[in-house]
């Protein structure tokens, strides 16, 4: 037993709301790159779908180990996939001043640091899980 409640073990509002935010966060990380990009080509398009979204499936990948990590790492799992979302689709807005530079740069680096976000929560969800060391194997 680890001690939680059943809301805590459920997810709690911290991680209802991290799923919402991936989920909005993805579709409007989508039509603003449709918006930024209305004149690129279509294969173009394709690849950036690709490129943009990958960040919120590993996201949900990663929100989907989370009930499996106990409640401090849970927690920060949940704000890391929030800050991630929210971040992402402000600088795509462009709430977050970015430097002058075309569309396409946003595009190409803001998922790329969302990737940092995402790596850094599956590292964290990865240790919580992980088997110990120290554990002596039973006979």
């Amino acid at each position: 037993m680890t001690g939680d409640t059943g809301a805590q073990a459920s997810g709690g509002p911290l991680h209802a709301a991290a799923w919402l935010a991936v989920f909005a966060g993805a579709a409007a990380s989508m039509v603003l790159m449709f918006r930024a990009g209305s004149r690129a080509p279509w294969l173009l398009l394709a690849a950036f779908v690709l490129w943009v979204g990958s960040p919120f499936a590993g996201l949900v990948w990663i929100l989907r180990l989370a009930p499996r990590c106990p409640a401090a790492v849970r927690t920060a799992v949940d704000a890391i996939a929030l800050v991630v979302a929210v971040a992402s689709v402000a600088l795509y807005a462009r709430l977050i001043p970015a430097p002058r530079s075309p569309n396409a740069f946003i595009f190409v680096v803001g998922p790329l640091a969302a990737w940092v976000g995402v790596a850094l929560a599956g590292l964290i969800a990865r240790r919580a899980t992980a088997p110990s060391r120290n554990a002596t194997p039973r006979a």
